[in-house]
């Protein structure tokens, strides 16, 4: 997923999928809700309907 697109108007926002790792805790928090709550929802828009979902650490803990 990515978030450097027009409609995003804050640069921040542009900037959550620009890295993986690193930046401060306000950038992981983005992250983790980013593909905690827009992962499923893409899967879901894409009519993919797991049966199970692995949650590496606590990286999309916000599902």
């Amino acid at each position: 997923m990515d978030t450097n697109f027009e409609a995003n108007e804050r640069y921040e926002d542009k900037m959550i999928s620009a890295h993986l790792y690193g930046g401060d805790q306000d950038t992981r928090i983005r992250q983790e809700i980013l593909l905690g709550i827009g992962g499923p929802r893409v899967l879901k828009l894409l009519g993919i309907e797991p049966s199970l979902y692995h949650m590496n650490e606590g990286h999309s803990g916000f599902w």
